[in-house]
């Protein structure tokens, strides 16, 4: 009996540890999260792990694909809504991304998230 509780504390454990993903990569440290809205799930039970971390620095964004969600087109809007960077990651295969952002000009800027379905996560951001 004790060594069945002890498999199935072991196997919790487990589940646990792999659904609860790092808050931040050593790359984010010092950075400010860019909070994401929307889903790429369908209508429906969302879940409470997001699959995406976007974070700017001083002179780089760095995402964290947290989950694999597939293909996911990666595309950064200036202000007047031009598009100034652009990416396809599978996730399955990539974990993270770096853009380095020391080049652009100071302004807003939205980066979105779209997979194969049109579903999307956004988030805005600001260059000094």
């Amino acid at each position: 009996m004790k060594k069945n509780i002890l498999i199935c504390c072991a196997f919790l454990c487990v589940m646990i540890t792999d659904a609860v993903p790092p808050s931040y990569s050593v790359n984010n440290v010092g950075s400010e999260e860019i909070k994401l809205r929307g889903s790429l799930q369908p209508n429906g039970p969302r879940s409470v792990i997001r699959p995406i971390q976007a974070f700017i620095g001083t002179s780089e964004l760095n995402i964290d694909f947290l989950h694999d969600v597939g293909d996911i087109d990666v595309v950064v809007y200036d202000g007047a809504g031009n598009v100034v960077y652009q990416k396809t990651v599978n996730t399955l295969t990539e974990d993270h991304l770096s853009i380095n952002i020391s080049v652009w000009n100071p302004g807003n800027y939205e980066i979105r998230f779209i997979n194969s379905e049109g579903r999307f996560m956004y988030g805005e951001f600001e260059i000094d």
